[in-house]
């Protein structure tokens, strides 16, 4: 069973963590943006002319993410039968990104324009994750400590349409897009039965 909660902190220059009580945050630099990536509008007759495209938010919430690579996360067993304060370290400079679904063809920089302005406190195409901190963790007895990098993301659901002159508009709903916000970075913490071959909690997508 795993039990997690996030909060984000100032980094303490001595940090300890009670697994799924408290948590704490680290610098963070945000990269500068992907290129918007784009595909072929679909195929409309010759006598139409490309006007334009825009993307409607219909959705969206937030939601945390963990960084899957190595160094982001870890995790420390404690094998007696009393619960145990124990070392994990992490040290990593790994990046996070944006990504989008679609059946169709779209452009990142159109969706990312309506995304951005539809939320508060910022979104971003990537986010970097640095850190390099040896933590103190509180782990139940016979059990598996984890603790991790977190970002906020939020994610977006919404109907991207194409425009033309001379013909009607080419609508397609059903896209998703998620981006890291701007908010601090954090981190994950859970104890579980087992030793992780992954962070037992939702990861972020990476390029």
């Amino acid at each position: 069973m795993r039990t997690a909660r996030r909060l984000t902190a100032v980094v303490p220059a001595v940090a300890a963590i009670i697994i799924g009580a408290a948590v704490m945050t680290s610098s963070v630099a945000n990269a500068a943006p992907i290129s918007a990536r784009s595909a072929a509008a679909p195929d409309r007759p010759t006598s139409c002319i490309k006007a334009g495209q825009k993307f409607k938010v219909t959705k969206k919430n937030k939601i945390d993410l963990g960084d899957g690579a190595t160094g982001a996360w870890n995790w420390a067993h404690n094998r007696t039968s009393s619960p145990a304060t124990l070392a994990v370290t992490l040290a990593t400079n790994s990046q996070v990104t944006y990504s989008i679904s679609s059946t169709v063809g779209v452009d990142a920089g159109v969706i990312f324009a309506s995304a951005s302005a539809s939320v508060t406190g910022g979104i971003s195409y990537s986010h970097t994750d640095t850190i390099n901190h040896t933590f103190s963790i509180s782990v139940p007895a016979h059990r598996f400590g984890v603790i991790g990098v977190d970002n906020v993301y939020w994610r977006f659901w919404g109907t991207y349409t194409y425009y033309y002159l001379n013909c009607k508009p080419s609508s397609h709903p059903g896209v998703f897009a998620e981006f890291p916000s701007k908010a601090p970075q954090g981190l994950e913490g859970a104890d579980i039965t087992y030793a992780p071959t992954r962070p037992p909690w939702p990861l972020a997508p990476r390029r």
